[in-house]
């Protein structure tokens, strides 16, 4: 689901994005947006994906054989938004980002009032408490990748 994009070029907020493939009628068709370009100024887009069964992500450098790999608990956190900027934010300023992150969370929305609006906002009263783990990992790209291959076969 698309949450902001600069110069709206995935579509509207709330608009279903394909992924990894940008489908037709989808702000740039045929874009491969699991693919970070250079630091262009083309792309700021925050996306969320969920809710989430298997919780993970990672990112992978090819040229390079590395990659990290962010996993977490789908019941606890079953939405991932991700924040792809490749030099296109801030709008103003000379300092861009050249960023992409993960965000485990709770709810599809960057906005408070969004999320309580489709009942996604955690509400915890005075002394209430709610936790969960991050795991970070550093490995090889191809070690990353069939761990992964290897979940998605158990759960066919």
């Amino acid at each position: 689901v698309a949450e902001g994009a600069a110069g709206d070029r995935l579509g509207d907020r709330g608009d279903r994005i394909a992924w990894p493939q940008v489908k037709a009628g989808q702000g740039l068709a045929g874009e491969d947006l699991s693919v970070v370009g250079p630091p262009d100024g083309s792309q700021a887009d925050k996306l969320f994906a969920g809710p989430v069964t298997d919780g993970w992500c990672a990112l992978v450098r090819p040229s390079l054989d590395e990659g990290i790999e962010l996993t977490f608990a789908s019941d606890v956190l079953p939405y991932l938004g991700v924040w792809i900027c490749r030099a296109a934010w801030p709008d103003a300023g000379p300092k861009k980002q050249y960023t992409v992150a993960f965000e485990p969370t709770g709810a599809p929305h960057d906005s408070l009032t969004d999320a309580e609006g489709d009942g996604t906002a955690w509400k915890l009263g005075p002394g209430d408490r709610r936790a969960w783990r991050l795991r970070f990992r550093l490995d090889t790209r191809e070690k990353i990748e069939n761990a992964h291959a290897r979940r998605a076969h158990d759960r066919d």
